[in-house]
């Protein structure tokens, strides 16, 4: 059987899910976690940020060092005066002046700078390709910067890791906390489009996860019909994309709002 209709056919079951409210838009939420996951099964592990190969490397280095330099105080912009949501290697910080924007701020690892390149390129190519969505901005490449010591204190005081906490609880200090996170003085950043604060995340590697999240989700949802309707438009094309770039399913994570609306994170 080919693997569309493999994937038309697997209905999740929305049983776990309270009420027919929870069941419809259940359903929707859990038929896109099931795409991911149908892809991530049938391919083996790539590396499906890298784009280029090593030999460019240098270049890339070089493009990135050639943008036009932010204020060596950087780091004022940051609201650390709340916690805030990470990966295993990143967070995203909020603005203090623009809501409607933060910072990617990696750890400064082997080869991490030329990864947010790639990944940068590869944003923009699956947004003009297939119309799927990012919260990359245009002409913002990231940069490896300082961070004075004060100031990486407090940044690592608000680190938060929910799929962590999820999976390893024991893991984490007291209130969730992630002691010594970043530990360098310097880190790579990027300048970001911000979530909307009710997004839901779905990995591809932890379904439980994403399942607990639905009531909540759901209870912020304004328009089933607007949600229902975005959403189906999105799975479609992301569908589109994972048949053509199916490394892609390998380590995916998305975000969804509460208006059905898909967003590619960390890829």
């Amino acid at each position: 059987m080919r693997t569309k209709d493999k994937l038309l056919m697997k209905v999740p079951s929305a049983s776990e899910l309270i009420g027919k409210r929870s069941r419809i838009i259940g359903v929707a939420l859990l038929f896109v976690f099931n795409y991911v996951n149908q892809f991530r099964r049938s391919f083996p592990p790539q590396n499906s940020g890298v784009l280029f190969n090593k030999n460019d490397k240098k270049n890339k280095i070089q493009t990135v060092a050639n943008v036009k330099r932010w204020p060596t105080t950087w780091w004022e912009d940051l609201d650390i005066s709340r916690p805030f949501h990470c990966g295993h290697h990143r967070c995203f910080i909020p603005s203090v002046t623009d809501t409607n924007i933060g910072y990617l701020v990696s750890r400064a690892e082997a080869g991490s700078l030329v990864d947010m390149v790639n990944e940068t390129e590869l944003a923009f190519k699956i947004q003009s390709q297939y119309m799927s969505k990012t919260f990359f901005i245009e002409g913002e490449l990231p940069r490896n910067v300082s961070i004075p010591t004060e100031i990486r204190s407090k940044v690592n005081a608000q680190v938060r890791n929910p799929l962590r906490v999820h999976q390893f609880p024991g893991s984490v200090g007291e209130n969730n906390t992630i002691p010594n996170f970043y530990d360098s003085s310097s880190v790579i950043v990027q300048k970001m489009h911000a979530a909307d604060n009710s997004s839901m995340l779905v990995h591809c590697a932890d379904n439980s996860f994403t399942k607990a999240q639905i009531p909540t989700f759901i209870s912020n949802v304004m328009d089933e019909t607007e949600l229902k309707a975005n959403l189906a438009r999105d799975r479609y094309r992301m569908y589109n994309m994972l048949v053509e770039m199916p490394q892609l399913g390998t380590d995916l994570q998305i975000l969804i709002n509460n208006r059905g609306e898909v967003y590619f994170i960390d890829f």
